[in-house]
C-alpha cells in the first residue's frame, strides 16, 4: 500500500514538532508523525505549519484552530480518516510555540 507523506517546518500533532512529517496511507488514513531525519522520496514539503486533524472536525478560522489544536490532534488514531492543513502567516517563534501571536493576517489551507 503506497504512504502519503507531508512534511514541514512545523507540525502541531499533540505537540509543536519541529522538522516532521505526517505520513497517511493511500486513502488518507493516519499512520503517524515522525521526524525528518533525511530526504525522504515522494515526500511533499510545505513552508511554516502542518496540522493533522481528524476529517470530520473542520476549523472555521485561525483563532479556532490555534485554541483548539492540541485537544482535536490528541483525537488521531491510527486508521482515522485525516485532513491536513497549513496554517500560513505565523511567524516562526510563535510556530515554534505554538501560540498564535496575534496572529491577524494569519489563514488556513485545507491541503
Amino acid at each position: 500500500m503506497a504512504k502519503k507523506r507531508f512534511a514541514a517546518h512545523f507540525v502541531w500533532c499533540q505537540e509543536v514538532l519541529r522538522l516532521h512529517y505526517v505520513e497517511l496511507d493511500e486513502a488518507g488514513h493516519w499512520v503517524g508523525c515522525y521526524p525528518l531525519e533525511a530526504e525522504l522520496a515522494s515526500t511533499a514539503f510545505y513552508d511554516g505549519v502542518l496540522i493533522p486533524l481528524p476529517a470530520h472536525l473542520r476549523p472555521h478560522d485561525v483563532s479556532t484552530l490555534v485554541a483548539l489544536w492540541r485537544e482535536w490532534t490528541a483525537r488521531l488514531r491510527p486508521g482515522d480518516l485525516v485532513t491536513l492543513y497549513q496554517l500560513k502567516g505565523l511567524s516562526p517563534s510563535a510556530a515554534k510555540l505554538g501560540t498564535d501571536d496575534g496572529c491577524g493576517n494569519g489563514h488556513i489551507e485545507r491541503l
